[in-house]
């Protein structure tokens, strides 16, 4: 089949079973479909067929003589290449979310999740399971099992021993790792050609549950039908690691809308300190419920005066006060304000704690700054209760939190 480039008219032959193949011109490199030299024009001949009538006998020498001229310029035929269809290969992901390893076992969540049990048993490599956990109650000195010995089992025997681990994973203890999570991230950790270390970001299942995103890190092994899991645990993340640094620590640096920078403990009821006899317990108990009784205006500042000579072993109580008690009425503000008062006199310290809520231009607080005095109490406190020691503070009584003139018209309304 002869052929000819539809740009600079090279010609060049070529089998007629590439007929409609994509090919290369040698000449000048245009790609075009081959076809035989001459077929692209064939509609326009049938449409020409009068002009060429009508050219007559004079036109036929024409033709002959234009004939004679191509055909001399003919020569060999250019060299053609066949172009292939230049297809993209999509790009295959051996190590991210898409990896074959690490669907492996996002299938497994998702099998534990929707309690499917043939399917999860399926993907679980029953003897390596069997060995690891065989091996993890072996007593100490005994023989460990080996893979081999799971072959040795009796049928109804591995196949009871495969569905109870894939019950844990449904609905056992095992769910927090598995069936209770959904994987949307993940990455392969290590592979070679037998093993693999697959490591999953999981969200759980349930929202509710107010539970964070963790990691989960899959061992998987290789087999003949494929990646079977054997082992799975929880990984910690090093940005979760830091937060468990910081929880351990026990309180954390905040910053507050304002802009100030704080640290803050969560609040909890505390008890007396170790240290604290029962008989001074009792006191504090006492001492404690009376200075909250309103109805003991006179009786209630003693009690807070006797509170402050008895200095860090009324601290606990005093601080499970001001975090227990609500402030629903006039009388709770005034309750929390004195032992505010009570705190401040014994510690030295003052962390902008106020019961009143800010208003217009009036006195008070933003609930906000109030919420977090109380946890900067109980940081100071957490940071501070081993060596602390009461100080003699001349000016402690400057700046205490003043009572507002509506409570000081309720408390002498409220008199003994």
């Amino acid at each position: 089949m002869l052929i000819e480039c539809p740009a600079c008219n090279t010609r060049a032959n070529l089998p007629d079973s590439k007929e409609g193949a994509k090919v290369r011109c040698g000449e000048c490199g245009r790609v075009y479909m081959a076809v035989p030299a001459g077929a692209r024009g064939r509609s326009r001949t049938s449409s020409s067929t009068g002009l060429y009538v009508g050219l007559g006998v004079g036109g036929i020498g024409l033709l002959i003589m234009i004939s004679m001229a191509v055909n001399s310029g003919d020569g060999d035929p250019a060299p053609v290449e066949v172009v292939k269809d230049e297809v993209e290969t999509p790009a295959v992901d051996y190590v991210g979310w898409n990896a074959a390893v690490v669907q492996v076992a996002v299938s497994i969540h998702e099998a534990a999740a929707t309690l499917n049990t043939p399917k999860l048993m399926g993907m679980l490599a029953g003897d390596r399971i069997w060995t690891r956990v065989r091996n993890a109650s072996v007593e100490e000195g005994a023989e460990p099992t080996g893979e081999e010995e799971f072959a040795l089992v009796a049928a109804h025997e591995r196949e009871d021993f495969l569905n109870a681990i894939a019950e844990s994973m449904m609905t056992g203890p095992d769910a927090d790792l598995v069936g209770n999570w959904r994987p949307y991230d993940g990455s392969v950790i290590d592979e070679d050609n037998t093993f693999a270390i697959v490591r999953l970001a999981a969200a759980p299942r349930d929202p509710s549950s107010g539970a964070e995103k963790r990691w989960i890190e899959w061992h998987l092994v290789r087999e003949p039908r494929g990646w079977r899991a054997w082992a799975w645990k929880r990984w910690i993340s090093p940005d979760e690691r830091k937060i468990v640094r910081k929880r351990d620590r026990g309180y954390e640096k905040v910053t507050l809308s304002d802009g100030s920078v704080v640290l803050e403990r969560e609040p909890e009821p505390l008890g007396h300190l170790a240290t604290t006899s029962p008989e001074l317990c009792d006191r504090i108990d006492r001492l404690y419920k009376t200075m909250i009784d309103l109805d003991l205006t006179r009786k209630a500042t003693a009690a807070q005066r006797e509170l402050e000579g008895i200095g860090k072993p009324a601290i606990p109580i005093l601080l499970t006060g001001i975090y227990t008690i609500p402030l629903d009425t006039l009388g709770q503000s005034i309750q929390v304000n004195m032992i505010v008062q009570t705190l401040r006199r014994i510690s030295g310290q003052y962390f902008g704690y106020k019961p009143q809520e800010l208003v217009g231009s009036g006195l008070g607080t933003t609930r906000e700054r109030r919420e977090s005095a109380i946890k900067q109490w109980f940081a100071w406190w957490f940071r501070n209760e081993k060596r602390f020691e009461v100080k003699e503070q001349e000016d402690l009584l400057e700046n205490l939190i003043e009572l507002t003139e509506k409570e000081r018209r309720w408390l002498e309304r409220n008199k003994d």
